[in-house]
């Protein structure tokens, strides 16, 4: 009888110890996907050429919250490694973009520097006698 209840007390400190682990809010997580969120939102390129990834993260970042104040912290967890990964990814979609963009626009000069010189030489080729 005596194991029975050494056993019984052993299993409920088990049960009590775990609730408890869940218990606490995942601040850690929190606090990195803030940061990222911050991060996202100061970088210039992420706002000008990635806004749907930063709207996706600045979402992901409102249900944390709002499952973090419903003490729903296994959820606010996910939500918050989640909205973490999505505000890098909407930094590095930004970076992303502005490359593309650089790219296309260096193309499109080029074009229209050949383009201009070749009117120039039908041009010049026009008004000769």
């Amino acid at each position: 009888m005596n194991m029975f209840k050494i056993s019984g007390i052993f299993f409920l400190v088990v049960i009590l110890s775990v609730f408890a682990a869940c218990s606490k809010p995942p601040t850690a997580e929190i606090d990195a996907a803030n940061s990222a969120m911050s991060r996202a939102n100061a970088d210039a390129d992420a706002r000008d050429y990635a806004p749907d990834s930063l709207s996706s993260a600045k979402s992901l970042i409102t249900r944390m919250e709002a499952e973090s104040a419903a003490k729903r912290y296994d959820s606010a967890k996910s939500l918050a490694l989640q909205a973490k990964e999505a505000a890098e990814k909407a930094i590095n979609d930004g970076a992303a973009a502005k490359a593309k963009a650089q790219t296309d626009a260096s193309s499109q000069i080029a074009s229209a520097k050949t383009t201009l010189a070749e009117v120039q030489r039908s041009l010049t080729a026009a008004t000769r006698p």
